[in-house]
């Protein structure tokens, strides 16, 4: 079988796996019918708890630039009596193997509660790392944050060039099915950034980027549809948003 093929199988096989997120609980956090973590009843993120953004240069961007998604979301759950610590994670160029080697240093060895992680844009954009590596290396970031204690929330990955139907979000889908697959998996609180984005790619006209600056890197715009992804993931209602987030 070759290299394709095999790929074409797995994710066959995953995809049969991963279900519409159709149950709900009366509990404040319990497990969709993926396995992953959602909430119906509350913020899931505490005052004091200590949070860490583990990405790439979007993340790095999204800490550095005042209007950047991670200090929205910092904003955002502030505005809603949620003071978290912060811990920036994100460098420019990262792929999941650049994540995976420094996880000690940056992330675990902080002690962080919660760690954000957004991985996959560079392993399909630079194309360096095939999916079969990209899997085994996301498998490893969870299981070692998991088994350090810390409560994970994936993100799946913004599309690439705002072209659905180009070949890097077209490589990139079998990436992020994996992520939705992974997360129900480990119980992980999964954050379908991807989604959100391609709502409003799928209604754009002409070929203007909307919500990146060079097709990769998020405007203002982008950055409020990452913030608005990453907080609906954690809990907050339309109203809580809309506190700091205009749509």
């Amino acid at each position: 079988m070759n290299g394709k093929v095999r790929r074409l199988a797995l994710m066959t096989a995953i995809g049969a796996l991963v279900l519409s997120n159709t149950s709900f609980a009366a509990d404040a956090i319990h497990k969709n019918t993926d396995g992953a973590v959602v909430s119906t009843q509350g913020i899931i993120v505490k005052s004091g708890e200590k949070f860490a953004f583990l990405g790439a240069s979007i993340s790095e961007f999204g800490w550095s630039h005042p209007t950047g998604y991670i200090q929205l979301t910092i904003k955002t759950l502030t505005d809603n009596g949620v003071k978290i610590v912060p811990i920036p994670a994100g460098v420019s160029g990262n792929s999941s193997r650049d994540m995976l080697a420094r996880l000690d240093r940056d992330v675990i060895g902080k002690k962080p509660d919660w760690v954000t992680i957004d991985a996959g844009g560079n392993d399909v954009w630079h194309g360096d790392v095939p999916f079969d590596e990209y899997m085994t290396n996301m498998t490893a970031i969870v299981d070692k944050s998991q088994a350090a204690g810390i409560r994970v929330v994936i993100q799946t990955c913004t599309p690439i060039m705002e072209d659905l139907n180009g070949p890097f979000n077209t490589k990139m889908a079998y990436f992020n099915q994996f992520l939705r697959y992974l997360a129900g998996q480990k119980h992980c609180v999964l954050a379908d950034l991807n989604g959100g984005a391609v709502a409003i790619l799928k209604a754009k006209t002409g070929t203007d980027n909307v919500l990146t600056t060079d097709g990769v890197h998020m405007n203002e715009r982008g950055d409020r549809v990452m913030a608005t992804g990453l907080l609906e993931a954690l809990g907050l209602t339309d109203a809580q948003i809309a506190k700091t987030i205009a749509r």
